[in-house]
């Protein structure tokens, strides 16, 4: 059994669902909603489902968040998708919320980069969207115009969003974040798509509204196995305690019995990276990833003294270049998409 889409309180609130039983009494922090299903327990056991709205704020008293909890009422499928959005089944569009990076070991979920990224995912400073058409066996991917607001007890989950097309800064070309149209294949709910030569993805800074904090060229990238769970309206499926300010390595499940709900893979080349910047860090993206400087005194060092070195080679413009190999376990969640 999957949440259904909820209609939004006077107050701002949090989703709090509670196990099959009668309908709580109305009070000043509990806020009615029209969600109300009757439904069969774990046990047999017959009842109604409500889902409370309480204000309950989190991450320092930050309540742009949005929370639930999931009930026996759902069943053990392992399907909870926490949602704001229905997706249409035949054109389901997501954003990731979380990327667990398996591969370089250096950009991992609990190394620098692998926590920016996912706490930047919770804060909608990295925004990565998937449309997906099912009829002309379609999806386009790449990253939401900024900024996104987040509203008090729903965070970004029940806004409008868009693609980003052109007005990327220096250097680079402007339409560098355009997004990409790639072909897919299905098998029922599971989705593969065909290889993008080059998806790049900003990541902003929080804390100054605005500013580039750094971006991923992703060249030959592509997603695998993506599996849409609970009518299409989730890649995997999240925590039975899930909040969206909680800890940014296990608020969704990327993978479930060791097998991936969803995979990105891409390469990195070494001469992208040392071009990048990750302000926060005052470093090139290639350091973070190389686990050693990737110049020394104004040159070039070479990839074989690097820590982590390069494992892969790609064609770029005719010139085969050093890369390293990214392949990451992701999850997403029902979004409104409108271009």
């Amino acid at each position: 059994m999957t949440l259904h889409k909820l209609v939004p309180a006077a107050l701002p609130w949090l989703f709090l669902a509670t196990a099959c039983s009668p309908p709580p009494v109305q009070s000043m922090d509990v806020a009615a909603t029209d969600a109300v299903v009757v439904e069969t327990g774990p046990m047999g056991e017959a009842g109604v489902c409500t889902r409370g709205a309480v204000v309950t704020p989190h991450n320092n008293m930050d309540t742009m968040c949005v929370g639930f909890t999931a009930r026996p009422c759902e069943g053990a499928s392992g399907d909870f998708c926490p949602r704001f959005v229905d997706n249409n089944p035949m054109r389901p569009k997501f954003v990731l919320t979380q990327i667990d990076i398996q591969q370089p070991p250096t950009l991992a979920p609990d190394r620098a980069i692998g926590r920016l990224l996912n706490t930047a995912i919770r804060n909608a400073t990295f925004s990565w969207g998937i449309d997906i058409d099912f009829a002309a066996m379609t999806v386009r991917t790449g990253t939401m115009q900024q900024p996104i607001q987040r509203l008090l007890g729903s965070g970004y989950y029940n806004e409008a969003l868009r693609f980003t097309v052109g007005g990327a800064p220096m250097p680079g070309t402007a339409d560098r974040w355009n997004p990409v149209n790639l072909m897919i294949t299905a098998m029922g709910d599971t989705v593969t798509t065909t290889v993008a030569p080059l998806i790049t993805i900003p990541v902003y800074d929080e804390a100054m509204a605005g500013m580039l904090l750094t971006e991923l060229p992703l060249r030959n990238a592509r997603m695998l196995n993506l599996k849409l769970t609970a009518g299409r309206n989730c890649i995997g499926s999240a925590q039975p305690n899930f909040n969206s300010c909680g800890p940014t390595n296990n608020r969704w499940n990327t993978s479930e019995a060791m097998v991936p709900n969803g995979i990105l893979e891409a390469v990195l080349t070494v001469a992208d990276t040392r071009r990048i910047q990750v302000v926060s860090l005052s470093m090139p993206l290639c350091n973070l990833i190389a686990g050693t400087a990737c110049e020394s005194m104004g040159m070039p060092v070479s990839p074989d003294m690097f820590t982590n070195r390069p494992d892969t080679m790609i064609m770029v413009d005719g010139v085969m270049q050093p890369a390293w190999t990214l392949r990451a376990n992701i999850a997403g969640v029902a979004m409104n998409i409108a271009n």
